[in-house]
């Protein structure tokens, strides 16, 4: 071999590598030491991705999450803000009697929104716990004494006390009731009167706030 050929075989021979990193052959591909190499690098790299990816997808997931709860919440708080309980009650006739230490019974209604109040017992009964406001407004038909307590579970919270069939008289009471408790009117004279019915005597209520 002349020493013109060995020398182009040597110079081709080192061009296939440059500073020990594998090039192009000339055909468009990477050497096999080149796609070695890569594959090498590209596994924790493929880590790394994978991992910042289910990162992403558990923070996102706990996002949701929280989200639910706030949604369930909201929705229970909405249900309670529709919850709408009020009554008006009154005596349909001119005049009413009491029974001594017996319950005021007013059997007819105006306004019986979320039918809280009984007609038949003349019993409230709260549908929610809360704060609720109850007023009672009373005349006797005679010159009579009589007293009329908003009980609390028969226990007096407020009385309406009157002592000339001229006169009328009212009390009210703010109260905080819980669920399936009750409210109703009681004679508080332990005798027996009578009460002017229609529009001068009438008991009522209505839900202030529902609890959180």
């Amino acid at each position: 071999m002349s020493p013109k050929i060995f020398l182009f075989l040597s110079v081709l021979s080192v061009g296939t590598f440059t500073y020990g990193r594998p090039i192009d052959t000339g055909t468009g591909h990477l050497s096999e030491a080149a796609t070695r190499e890569k594959r090498s690098d590209d596994g924790p790299a493929s880590r790394i991705v994978v991992d910042n990816l289910a990162q992403k997808v558990d923070h996102q997931e706990a996002e949701i999450t929280e989200l639910r709860t706030l949604v369930n919440k909201l929705q229970a708080d909405l249900g309670k803000a529709r919850t709408e309980v009020g009554f008006f009650a009154y005596h349909s006739s001119s005049r009413l009697n009491v029974a001594g230490s017996g319950t005021v019974v007013m059997e007819r209604t105006y306004t019986n929104q979320g039918s809280a109040y009984d007609t038949h017992s003349g019993t409230f009964h709260a549908p929610v716990s809360g704060t609720y406001a109850f007023f009672v407004t009373i005349r006797p038909y005679a010159d009579t004494t009589v007293y009329v307590d908003i009980t609390l579970e028969g226990s007096a919270r407020a009385r309406a006390y009157a002592a000339h069939n001229y006169l009328q008289a009212t009390a009210h009471v703010v109260l905080h009731m819980s669920a399936g408790q009750r409210v109703w009117l009681k004679n508080g004279s332990g005798s027996n009167y009578d009460l002017y019915g229609n529009t001068y005597s009438h008991f009522s209520g209505f839900l202030v706030q529902a609890d959180p």
